[in-house]
């Protein structure tokens, strides 16, 4: 898989950027649920391994959450 950046990407960043930090831990989490790896976060995203890492809840599974 290549990870080129493309307008999109940037548009994406930049709007992700904007968001509050709740937004954005939903956000990561929902990615991470739905099977993508930390590192595809972090490279799409543009953001640090250890703060995807911190951020979202790895221990509990992939899936919905039980609420």
């Amino acid at each position: 898989m290549s990870f080129f950046r493309t307008f999109s990407d940037d548009l994406h960043e930049l709007n992700f950027a904007g968001l509050s930090p709740v937004e954005k831990q939903r956000i990561m989490q929902g990615l991470y649920d739905k099977g993508h790896d930390v590192k595809t976060i972090t490279k799409k995203l543009n953001l640090n391994e250890s703060f995807v890492r911190s951020r979202i809840n790895a221990h509990r599974g992939r899936g919905p959450a039980l609420a």
